[in-house]
């Protein structure tokens, strides 16, 4: 599809859906909310499933933006109603998909995003003190990485800790900078 909303995808994606008997439809993140449900519900799929990983993009403070994100909230609560089940990955976002949006906060289950540790075998860069920890994904202002160098600055000072930041993003080179100042 193209960037964006891209509503001519609907037709497309539920007659994939019907030609390979699909029983469940997994949507992931706001981004294709609308197109996935609609789709899955003109195809007569009974279980859609969607995760939401984070609230949707940030919009500025002008009266447009405000409508723009009450008629988002309006479909969104509407759209709701074909959703099997939401998955959310934290609190906070099941919270907001509740709070802000008005979704049935007994139709969200949250399944935390999570990761074993690292082993420390075959480090050489740590000591056995250290505290690993990792950061996987995109590499982009919303996902807020400077705040978390900031924040490991200030805990570093009574603790060893050791950040890998694993992905790629518009902000990469970014926080490698800020990484190399702190």
């Amino acid at each position: 599809s193209r960037e964006g909303n891209d509503y001519s995808v609907i037709s497309k994606i539920a007659r994939i859906i019907k030609d390979n008997n699909i029983d469940v439809v997994h949507g992931h993140n706001w981004s294709v909310f609308i197109e996935a449900a609609l789709a899955s519900k003109y195809a007569g799929v009974d279980r859609f499933v969607h995760t939401i990983h984070g609230p949707y993009m940030s919009y500025d403070e002008t009266i447009l933006s405000k409508l723009k994100i009450y008629l988002r909230h309006v479909i969104e609560r509407i759209l709701s109603l074909f959703v099997y089940r939401f998955i959310s990955v934290s609190d906070s976002i099941k919270n907001y998909m509740s709070n802000q949006i008005g979704i049935n906060e007994k139709r969200i289950q949250t399944i935390h995003n999570g990761i074993k540790g690292l082993l420390k075998k075959d480090r050489t860069d740590v000591s056995e003190n250290t505290i690993n920890l990792i950061s996987v994904g995109r590499v982009a202002k919303i996902k807020n990485h400077k705040l978390l160098l900031d924040a490991l600055k200030i805990a570093s000072e009574n603790i060893d800790l050791h950040l890998t930041v694993v992905g790629d993003g518009p902000e990469l080179e970014n926080i490698k900078k800020q990484a190399d100042d702190l």
